[in-house]
Formats: structure tokens, C-alpha cells, sequence
């Protein structure tokens, strides 16, 4: 079984090394290379969500029903390294939108094929798919490092100045605070009864449906008008600390889900709240509270790396 947990790693590492290799930097490749404007660029990175949108049919109608998984998922990887190369020798946005396009029709329905791989090939999928997912970010983590140290694709001038190193540590830092927040107001609505609380979960949870767009410019006047914070870290990490609302309900729903007989036993030993949290509820919680660490960490170091 371990040759077998080696194997899935490295197919998750592979999988989102692929991936973190060039879709970090297309927009950087596309404004230096091909001159794409704002508008192609935005249209470059939606390529993502149509290829999101036909991978169901790969999934649902083609995958395990007329043919091997691994097959396919063989297939595709091959096809998409020829698109890859479209892209690469593309001399323009015309010429290469449409190569980007196929990639990600092709791509998209491989980040749910190699789970259905991993889980055939697990005994209890629930114990094992978090030791072998983490080596799909770790596999993107590597591509990063590849393309700043090996290729040196990155400003030489901005590294120099530690901007990578900063870009580490904001999200290791935004990664703990976001974390610990969310597991604690998860484990407060999930185990306390407080009146208005349900009130108080669904009025977090409308949070969701408001864009980001939206509170942009009000909370930059805040953060740079009112509380002086321009030129700070205070802005990028302080609301970190507050949770996150699409993290609070993840956890939340599965501290519910967990039976009571354990943390009552540990009540009448004497534990209290926040033991029991850290020593009853979290070693049974590995598997969501690894999922919302990779949410996040995905989504910070798209958004603060250099």
C-alpha cells in the first residue's frame, strides 16, 4: 500500500506542477510576449471556467463508462502537452486564444479523473486522499520555485529585493490566521447555543453572495483614507484574523457531523472548550481542515506572488 500512496502522490504532484508551471504567469507572458490587452488577458483566464464547464461531459458520460480512467487521463495530458506547445510557439493573441481554450478543455477534466483514480485505489479514501492531495501543492509549490530560481522567469531586480521571500511569508502568516480564526467561529456556532445565533450563521454566510468587486473601493478608502494603513501589511493580513466565511461553513458543517459521546467524555474529565476542541474535534478533522488550508493557500499566493 505504500508503493501504491508513492504512486498517487506523485501523480498529484505532477498534476498541479503542470498546471502551477505557466498559469501563474500567463498574464505576465501576454502583456511581455504577445502585447495582449486587459481585455485578451481577462479572456486568456476565462478559458479556465468554460473548460470547467465541458469537463462534466469527460467525467460523467465518457470516463469509466466507454473508457479506463487512466486511459484517459493519459490521453488528455498528452493532448494538452501538444496545446502547450501551440501556445508556446503562438505569435499573437489570435493565434493564441484558441490553442489556450482546447488546453483547458482537456485539462479541467483531469483534476477530477486523477481523484477518481486516487479513490479506486484507496481502502478508506476519507483517511488517505489528504497524505496523498498535499503533493498536488506541493507539486505547484515546486513549479513556482522552478520558474523564479531555475528559469529565472521572475524580475532578477524584485527577488533581490526579497519580494518572493515576502511573498512566502504573507502567505504562511495570512495561512495560520485565516486558520485558526475559521476553526474557532466554526467550532463556536457548531457546538454553542446562543440565542440569535442560526440568525447570526446565515447573515455570515449572505457574505458570500456579495462580489468582491463590490466592497473594493470602500474598504481601500477605509483601510488608506480613514485608518492611515497605505504602505502597510495591515490591509493584505489583518482581516485574515477574522475568518473566512466559505472556511467557517466547511468547518462548521463538519464539526456538527461529529458525534458528542467523545468531547462529553472529555467534559467530565474536566476539559474545557478549547481543549476539547484541540484534542477531541481536530485529530478527527484532518481531512476538511487540509482541504481549507489548500483553498487558501492556493488563493494567497496567486494573489500576492510576485
Amino acid at each position: 500500500m505504500t508503493a501504491m500512496r508513492a504512486r498517487l502522490g506523485l501523480m498529484m504532484f505532477l498534476q498541479f506542477f503542470v498546471w502551477g508551471a505557466w498559469f501563474v504567469t500567463l498574464g505576465t507572458f501576454l502583456a511581455t510576449n504577445l502585447d495582449a490587452t486587459g481585455a485578451q488577458t481577462g479572456m486568456a483566464f476565462a478559458t479556465q471556467s468554460w473548460g470547467a464547464i465541458v469537463a462534466p461531459l469527460f467525467i460523467g458520460l465518457i470516463a469509466d463508462r466507454f473508457f479506463n480512467a487512466e486511459r484517459i487521463l493519459g490521453l488528455l495530458h498528452l493532448a494538452g502537452a501538444a496545446l502547450l506547445w501551440a501556445m508556446h510557439v503562438a505569435g499573437d493573441f489570435a493565434a493564441f486564444y484558441p490553442a489556450a481554450l482546447a488546453y483547458m478543455v482537456v485539462y479541467m477534466p483531469t483534476l477530477a479523473l486523477v481523484n477518481a483514480v486516487a479513490f479506486r485505489q484507496m481502502g478508506d479514501p476519507a483517511a488517505e486522499f489528504a497524505a496523498v492531495r498535499i503533493w498536488g501543492t506541493i507539486g505547484w509549490i515546486v513549479a513556482g520555485l522552478a520558474i523564479s530560481y531555475v528559469f529565472a522567469w521572475d524580475d532578477a531586480a524584485r527577488m533581490a529585493q526579497g519580494m518572493l521571500r515576502n511573498t512566502f511569508l504573507l502567505t504562511l502568516v495570512g495561512e495560520f490566521a485565516v486558520l485558526g480564526s475559521s476553526i474557532l467561529v466554526a467550532y463556536g456556532f457548531a457546538r454553542f447555543s446562543i440565542p440569535g445565533g442560526n440568525l447570526l450563521f446565515y447573515l455570515m454566510i449572505a457574505t458570500i453572495l456579495i462580489p468582491e468587486k463590490i466592497t473594493f473601493i470602500p474598504t481601500f478608502y477605509v483601510y488608506v483614507a480613514v485608518l492611515k494603513w497605505s504602505g502597510t501589511v495591515l490591509p493584505v493580513l489583518l482581516h485574515l484574523f477574522f475568518g473566512n466565511a466559505v472556511y467557517i461553513f466547511l468547518l462548521r458543517q463538519n464539526f456538527k457531523s461529529l458525534p458528542l459521546d467523545l468531547e462529553e467524555a472529555a467534559m467530565l474529565d474536566g476539559a474545557g472548550p478549547l481543549r476539547r476542541l484541540i484534542y477531541v474535534v481536530l485529530p478527527q478533522s484532518w481531512p476538511v481542515v487540509i482541504t481549507v488550508s489548500l483553498l487558501h493557500f492556493f488563493y494567497s499566493w496567486n494573489e500576492t506572488r510576485l
